[in-house]
């Protein structure tokens, strides 16, 4: 899915099956933080469960917020703020202006034509790109990585004044507090992920 073409893509494996039209919240680009009825969340997820009928007519329930964006969260929100939100759906209910809270609306055909796929369903992975996590960075963070490869990222971020305690070749929250705050002092999209723009930062980019 990519908000900033407003397209939702159907793929078997690499091969395009269809493309959709989609809309979004009232502040559409922007990634999501924290609740806000207004932004739409941009990462990997995973639908969890499958609503035929729905608010907005029948919807698909996502596996927002993952790890990536609790940690953002806990890194970017100031105190006080709203919770990092949650109830993110692919739905209908139509096409035409940014009127969702946030989530991804289809048109009621569309989305009619998707529950007629008995394939996608719970646990199908849903990918969601945008003005800040773009497809080369959901390719990088997609990769294998093995402990080795893993205690190198952690050893590079020492070097740069992030040190990780406790999480030698594990991509855990410490890390990703220490991958958030180097992106931070970068001026990188803090995604708390090894996404591409980190990795070149890194000097890891490959």
């Amino acid at each position: 899915m990519d908000k900033v073409s407003y397209r939702l893509d159907v793929l078997d494996g690499d091969s395009l099956v269809k493309r959709y039209v989609i809309d979004l919240g009232r502040d559409p680009l922007r990634r999501k933080l924290h609740q806000d009825n207004a932004t739409t969340p941009e990462g990997i997820y995973r639908i969890v469960s499958v609503r035929p009928t729905s608010t907005f007519h029948k919807a698909f329930d996502l596996s927002y917020p993952n790890d990536a964006d609790r940690q953002r969260y806990r890194l970017l929100c100031p105190a006080g703020r709203p919770g990092v939100g949650g109830a993110i759906q692919i739905h209908g209910g139509g096409c035409g202006s940014n009127w969702t809270y946030g989530c991804i609306a289809l048109r009621d055909e569309d989305i009619d034509e998707l529950f007629q796929h008995p394939e996608i369903g719970v646990n199908t992975k849903v990918v969601i790109v945008g003005s800040e996590l773009t497809r080369a960075d959901v390719a990088a963070i997609e990769k294998h990585r093995t402990p080795a490869e893993l205690s190198e990222v952690q050893r590079r971020l020492a070097r740069a004044g992030f040190k990780v305690r406790g999480e030698s070749g594990k991509l855990g929250p410490r890390t990703r507090n220490a991958l958030g705050r180097f992106q931070r002092a970068r001026g990188l999209p803090v995604t708390c992920d090894l996404d591409s723009r980190t990795l070149a930062a890194l000097g890891l980019a490959r």
